[in-house]
């Protein structure tokens, strides 16, 4: 886990606490002390980060035991690096545990404005809108955001968008172990608007609630199948890890050649499709209520 840039952090303390000016700079001094020590840290900064930022909103003249207890134990990530989100929680007094905090993180950071504009069809000119309006057709009638997004090169959208329309309605395969592909894809991207957007679609598709809060986890990849085999070969392909002859073997028994190749395409996609919203800061549609990932 890395840690966040020193803009996003400022971004995110303004948003969430309307944090006073001396506040951001020692948040940015901590931020500056782990980034050339590594996991070596100073809590009494971290204590006087939190102390700051909640002047505005709490009379108490010091940080309280429990805050001090919080900071002394910011958890590490199983490299032991610090968890960058849990140190956002803390600094902000959120008593979430890491996967709420990460969301929380993710979703101050999605409310960013876009760094390219979202293009409506009456944007475009005649001839390119047809292909803009097959799009919005093909995702149930209306544009997502992240192909608003791409529609800024209306030609590289069309062929982005044909190929996600041929693996999830014509490839032919299991609804349920494809979006549960997409959705370890989503989380080992750490895409929130992707992994809202199919989890919603799995639901719809009919993928059973008890896989569904599995999703992204460890247990998913225990399941028997192509549920077990198809989200382990998925997040191995994002981390770019060899994947075991073991799963090879039983994607290609199950679903044979052609299978195993449309499952990598998938997760190529995926990861387009995730990184396309990550580095251009596309936010989730209005109408659309973010889902935190599982933990």
């Amino acid at each position: 886990m890395t840690i966040p840039s020193y803009r996003s952090m400022e971004d995110l303390l303004r948003k969430a606490a309307g944090i006073i000016v001396p506040s951001l700079y020692l948040v940015k001094r901590y931020i500056s002390r782990l980034t050339m020590h590594g996991t070596e840290f100073d809590d009494s900064m971290a204590v006087r980060c939190i102390a700051e930022s909640r002047s505005r909103f709490s009379s108490r003249p010091a940080v309280s035991h429990r805050d001090r207890s919080r900071t002394a134990t910011l958890r590490r990530d199983g490299a032991g690096q610090i968890d960058s989100h849990n140190i956002a929680g803390t600094i902000l007094g959120l008593s979430l545990p890491s996967s709420a905090a990460r969301h929380y993180v993710q979703e101050a950071t999605m409310q960013a404005r876009p760094l390219v504009p979202l293009v409506e069809q009456d944007q475009l000119p005649p001839e390119l809108q047809e292909p803009y309006a097959h799009v919005a057709r093909s995702r149930g009638g209306h544009m997502p955001n992240v192909f608003k997004a791409l529609a800024n090169s209306p030609r590289a959208m069309e062929k982005v968008a044909a190929l996600g329309e041929y693996l999830r309605f014509q490839a032919g395969m299991d609804p349920t172990v494809r979006e549960l592909a997409i959705m370890t894809v989503a989380r080992q991207m750490e895409c929130t608007y992707e992994w809202t957007h199919h989890w919603n679609a799995a639901v719809q598709a009919g993928v059973p609630e008890e896989l569904l809060h599995k999703a992204g986890t460890p247990a998913i990849e225990q399941e028997p199948g192509m549920v077990g085999l198809a989200t382990r070969y998925a997040r191995l392909v994002v981390q770019r890890q060899e994947v075991p002859a073991e799963v090879i073997d039983g994607i290609l028994r199950e679903w044979g050649p052609q299978g195993l190749l449309e499952l990598t395409v998938l997760c190529g996609y995926y990861q387009l499709i995730a990184g396309v919203i990550n580095n251009l800061k596309v936010p989730l549609e209005d109408s659309v209520a973010p889902r935190p990932f599982n933990s």
